[in-house]
């Protein structure tokens, strides 16, 4: 029942609005186990926030390999700490824990290892510096309209783009991996992962783009629904 009223007030498996969590949306009686433990440390504790972060870790951990020429893990540790990073989602969605607290943590691990793939790729010129400009360029331009909307007293709503944008840099950079591995003796492979991966780039700035612009958009609504001061 309690799992049914939940859906009910989340129809799109977002995050409530809001509220703390979701598990406000339902009478206390009815939260579990979880949705009590996160009420009571302010949306902190989870399970999926352990997950998220167990993800950082792991992709922290494959970007030292990867500062260090270790390819192979780096793209272990990597892989791993991405799919982490999917799951935590499910699991918030499967225990009714989704809330404001879960989306910062996960949004802000997933922009700061961003950042650090960018930075130490470029850095071993696995990576353009060109791509990780306009990839750092994006996300921080993404940062600033999200602290905007949400000064506007707003949430600011996640669209397909940005998380497919998202995915897309992390396929660009396993393709770049893919390449520097195959140059020295598969030189027909490195090819392929060339020519994936740049696809696999230009695809990923377009996405970045209409984020972008999905998010004006939303700032423009804010600014037309304000009423003006004489």
């Amino acid at each position: 029942m309690a799992e049914q009223t939940i859906m009910a007030a989340t129809p799109d498996h977002q995050r409530p609005n809001d509220v703390l969590g979701e598990w406000n949306l339902i009478p206390e009686e009815d939260w579990n186990i979880h949705q009590r433990v996160a009420e009571r440390t302010g949306g902190w504790l989870t399970a999926a926030n352990a997950v998220s972060v167990i993800g950082a870790i792991a992709t922290a951990k494959g970007l030292y390999h990867a500062s260090q020429g270790e390819y192979g893990k780096a793209v272990a540790y990597g892989a791993t700490g991405r799919v982490l990073d999917l799951v935590d989602g499910e699991v918030a969605e499967r225990l009714g824990t989704r809330g404001k607290i879960g989306a910062l943590v996960d949004a802000g691990l997933d922009k700061a290892l961003t950042a650090g793939a960018m930075l130490t790729l470029a850095r071993q010129k696995v990576i353009s510096a060109r791509f990780a400009a306009i990839t750092l360029a994006q996300q921080t331009e993404i940062v600033i309209h999200n602290a905007a909307i949400e000064k506007a007293g707003a949430n600011p709503n996640p669209s397909n783009d940005g998380k497919h944008s998202m995915f897309g840099i992390w396929l660009s950079a396993g393709l770049r991996i893919g390449q520097t591995l195959s140059e020295a003796n598969y030189p027909k492979t490195a090819s392929w992962f060339n020519r994936l991966a740049s696809s696999a780039e230009i695809t990923t700035a377009a996405l970045g783009e209409r984020a972008i612009s999905g998010y004006v958009q939303q700032r423009a609504s804010l600014s037309q629904a304000t009423p003006s001061i004489d």
